[in-house]
């Protein structure tokens, strides 16, 4: 099934805004930093320079949880983890599907090999699936903390993406 326009649109545009956010500021470092780790394709992976953990009500769908860490590398490469649950209801486990907004919640992952590169991205779908589970959400102080994992096909393409491991854990922007 092909990736729905406004989630994919959505997804790169993310990236960009991401991206750009990025130029002032400085990595992450302590241990009480948000933060969001993995392994990708069997290789370590962890967000250095942004981590946003936010939580929408929207009017009529609900509310969303979105999990955002991206890492920029000297390079000037980056990679960027994302899962966003549409419907999110609360801690507990939701499967990882297809980028459509009947389809629940999705991961995704966006790499591009320097700052002019096209970035190159990784959508859930039903074939390539995975798990988030929301093990821990603080209204009060706005808390939330994680695992997931999921595989991910190329958009327009063949090769397929492992993003395993994922945790992640910080306080939550309320949007």
């Amino acid at each position: 099934m092909p990736v729905s326009h406004r989630f994919r649109g959505y997804a790169l545009l993310l990236v960009a805004a991401l991206v750009a956010a990025c130029a002032g500021d400085s990595p992450t470092g302590s241990e009480q930093d948000p933060f969001v780790t993995a392994r990708v394709n069997g290789a370590a992976w962890r967000a250095n320079y942004q981590v946003d953990l936010a939580v929408a009500d929207l009017m009529q769908q609900g509310r969303l949880l979105e999990v955002v860490g991206l890492q920029v590398n000297q390079d000037g490469s980056t990679q960027q983890v994302s899962v966003v649950i549409p419907d999110y209801a609360g801690p507990g486990t939701y499967p990882l599907r297809d980028p459509d907004p009947q389809a629940g919640a999705f991961g995704f992952y966006v790499t591009r090999a320097s700052r002019t590169a096209e970035p190159v991205a990784y959508f859930t779908d039903a074939q390539h699936t995975g798990t988030i589970t929301v093990a821990k959400m603080d209204q009060e102080r706005r808390q939330v903390s994680g695992t997931f994992s999921f595989r991910a096909r190329q958009e327009n393409g063949t090769a397929v993406v492992e993003v395993a491991g994922g945790e992640f854990r910080g306080r939550y922007v309320p949007q």
